[in-house]
């Protein structure tokens, strides 16, 4: 539900409210993967909500955030009865859970514009609590502060200098630190991954194209890295620091009406700074990064119609952070073909036409070739 009120043309207030169920059912009772004969159930509830309030003056614009978030899951193994639901989480082969995830943010963003510059400063201010509600002594707190700055010039050649500089956090999902469904196992020790992030880019724009050049350094902290073992049993684990230096490049191109165009390219190195686990990891590759990463996009759109055609291309990646097992190179098409009629919108969706079917963990079973038909409306 969402409620929006215009108080004067300066001074716009916005409400949100969300409510999510969600029932997942892993069933592998043929004991085909990695952490053996599951019929397990994962019951998901929870709400969001949010309070925008936007101020406009002159050339200043601000928005101020709240935003509050609950999220609680059970989880029901239906194949086990209670002494082997005892002795399984024993054994360090998965735990039946409840757990409860409580999320607070406050944030807020200025940003001063006048013909040729721009800046934008955001701040936001995180308040985390997991409990597992199955064990006393289960409950993880976590405050931290985000911020990033933006600046940015237009020369009168139509060339756009911009500069960006960030301290992120990424915290750990539900699923990583109590995950223990499908080849997962969770870790309820994972701590949250804090970035510096630093880019500096150039940008073009005309009537017919927007081109855009940008170098970036990522210097990440406790970065959560998940890793398969000999069984494929997935398992996620903080490093103690990483590197990541690349260059993004991209462009629109509109070369007749009705026709877009659009092509990004990412090469990036993903260097191990430092492993508190294993040292002499430091120097190779983060598990799970490609270091080649391609997107082309071709679109037509007439009256109500449009087709789109798609290609992910990724390569250069490793399943481990010893850098032994190489990742499935991806080349993945897709496509798409929809039509708007009122206030409803049909498509024909296909994803990965060739069945590439590329692996994000070694022994993990991947779909291949997939169809879906989608209708949306909006009242």
């Amino acid at each position: 539900v969402r409620w929006k009120h215009q108080w004067n043309y300066l001074n716009r207030s916005e409400f949100l409210s969300t409510l999510k169920q969600q029932s997942q059912t892993f069933d592998d009772r043929s004991s085909s993967i990695g952490l053996g004969e599951q019929l397990n159930k994962y019951s998901t509830n929870g709400h969001i909500l949010q309070w925008n309030q936007y101020l406009t003056y002159n050339n200043l614009s601000t928005l101020i955030t709240a935003r509050s978030q609950t999220e609680k899951t059970d989880t029901d193994y239906k194949l086990l009865s209670e002494l082997e639901l005892q002795t399984q989480c024993l054994a360090g082969r998965g735990c039946e859970t409840e757990y409860r995830r409580q999320q607070d943010d406050l944030a807020g963003r200025i940003q001063y514009q006048n013909q040729k510059n721009r800046i934008n400063l955001q701040v936001s201010r995180i308040f985390l609590q997991d409990k597992n509600l199955t064990s006393l002594n289960s409950l993880n707190k976590y405050r931290g502060t985000t911020w990033s700055i933006g600046v940015s010039h237009q020369f009168d050649v139509g060339i756009n200098l911009y500069l960006n500089i960030a301290n992120q956090v990424r915290l750990p999902s539900t699923s990583e630190l109590f995950g223990d469904r499908g080849m997962s196992l969770g870790n309820s020790e994972l701590l949250p991954e804090t970035a510096n992030h630093n880019e500096v880019g150039l940008q073009y724009q005309n009537s017919y194209f927007d081109i855009k050049s940008s170098l970036y350094l990522r210097d990440v902290k406790q970065a959560i890295v998940g890793e398969s073992d000999s069984r494929g049993v997935i398992r996620f684990s903080n490093l103690g620091a990483s590197r990541h230096i690349g260059t993004e490049q991209n462009i629109n191109w509109n070369p007749i009406n009705h026709f877009t165009f659009t092509a990004n390219l990412t090469i990036q190195s993903n260097e191990i700074i430092e492993d508190e686990r294993f040292s002499y990891y430091e120097g190779k590759q983060v598990a799970g990064y490609s270091q080649i990463y391609a997107f082309l996009s071709m679109r037509w759109e007439k009256s109500n119609w449009d087709i789109t055609l798609s290609n992910i291309y990724e390569r250069e990646g490793f399943y481990d952070n010893a850098n032994l097992k190489v990742k499935d190179n991806k080349i993945q098409w897709n496509t798409s073909i929809g039509a708007n009629y009122y206030k409803w919108r049909f498509s024909i969706d296909g994803t990965d036409l060739t069945n590439n079917s590329a692996r994000d963990y070694p022994f993990y079973p991947e779909p291949g070739r997939m169809y879906f038909l989608r209708a949306h409306t909006q009242w």
